[in-house]
């Protein structure tokens, strides 16, 4: 099953973007996973009308 993330801009191109991240410390960041679109188009909305919800399949790996 897909997993969303949100990324938001960063930068000063038009496709320059970041991963949303959460963890316990500044050196424990993981991006921030949403189990349904809808979930993540609720945080996105936190982040402003630039933010972007994409979906990450299910062999996208990650680094923890």
């Amino acid at each position: 099953m897909a997993k969303y993330a949100i990324k938001v801009p960063f930068g000063d191109e038009e496709d320059d973007r970041l991963f949303v991240t959460e963890g316990d410390t500044k050196f424990k960041l993981r991006i921030k996973l949403f189990e349904s679109i809808q979930d993540a188009r609720e945080h996105a909305d936190l982040w402003g009308p630039n933010a972007t919800v994409v979906e990450l399949a299910d062999d996208y790996e990650i680094l923890l």
